[in-house]
């Protein structure tokens, strides 16, 4: 027989993220689970964790600073000039937005039908998935700084890492609590964003340097707007402290700081509005 949990009352943010306390014991479980669902039965088991973001990285290293002239575009005045390095300094930026954002919509559809039988507070799968997708990101930082111990270049500059993975990770918990009630409605959603994500790999400076965009294109300052967007910030910043060694100035992170709860909030708002209702399949 299965237990049934009755909700406790949902009377704004304090007791929301309350009940989620209470239920931490629960949260804990879901991230376990997060973390060994991938891998239970592999002979590799966490290395599959990295075999996507080293796949990227070589393909696009391959083809962008090998057969193309990505490498003739990186500014001479950095302690290394590979592209690869260059690359893999934003790339972990990246792969933690789309795990998360991904992993949101897909672990709220899976968490659906067992909330049908038990109550738990419908964001603790987002939480957990959101925490997997830290575990694999502090993996791929270490393979990261191992990548610049080879060459050498490894700085105290490396440490501003786990505040803009961390701030990442908020910005894109914000999206995906927006996106998630939405995919279970509307299967679209989850192909729309897929879409989108392939757009947005490319108007973002991770596989070029931003100064590679002319300033002026079309009568519009193109640098600035592609500049603008959260996650040009988000890769810049990680860029700045990796691959140019340099501190991120405080507005960086002022600015980091506002979006990323900004995007928490608004996301978790919609995410409040509708996730009870799709959850009972009204």
């Amino acid at each position: 027989m299965t237990a049934v949990i009755k909700p406790i009352a949902r009377q704004g943010a304090t007791r929301s993220w309350r009940e989620i306390w209470e239920f931490r014991e629960f949260l804990g479980n879901l991230l376990r689970r997060e973390l060994h669902k991938n891998y239970k039965g592999s002979l590799l088991g966490w290395f599959w964790s990295l075999v996507n973001p080293l796949t990227t990285l070589a393909v696009y290293s391959f083809v962008f600073g090998t057969i193309l002239p990505g490498a003739k575009q990186l500014p001479p005045d950095t302690p290394i000039v590979s592209f690869a390095h260059f690359l893999f300094s934003a790339l972990v930026m990246w792969n933690i937005f789309t795990n998360v954002s991904n992993g949101m919509m897909l672990s709220f559809t899976k968490a659906v039908n067992l909330r049908k039988r038990v109550y738990f507070p419908p964001e603790a799968p987002g939480i957990a998935t959101t925490l997997a997708a830290l575990v694999t990101a502090a993996i791929e930082f270490a393979v990261l700084v191992a990548a610049y111990a080879v060459v050498g270049e490894v700085s105290m500059t490396f440490l501003h890492l786990i505040p803009i993975g961390i701030f990442t990770a908020i910005f894109s918990m914000g999206v995906g609590f927006a996106l998630s009630p939405a995919s279970i409605r509307y299967k679209d959603v989850s192909y729309l964003h897929s879409v989108v994500l392939r757009f947005l790999f490319f108007l973002t400076p991770i596989i070029y340097p931003l100064v590679a965009v002319p300033e002026q294109k079309f009568g519009l300052p193109l640098q600035r707007i592609m500049s603008a967007h959260p996650l040009a910030r988000i890769t810049d910043a990680s860029r700045q402290a990796v691959y140019f060694q340099v501190h991120p100035r405080p507005q960086d992170y002022l600015y980091l700081a506002i979006v990323s709860f900004a995007s928490l909030v608004i996301g978790w708002m919609i995410f409040r509005r509708s996730a009870d209702r799709v959850a009972e399949g009204n």
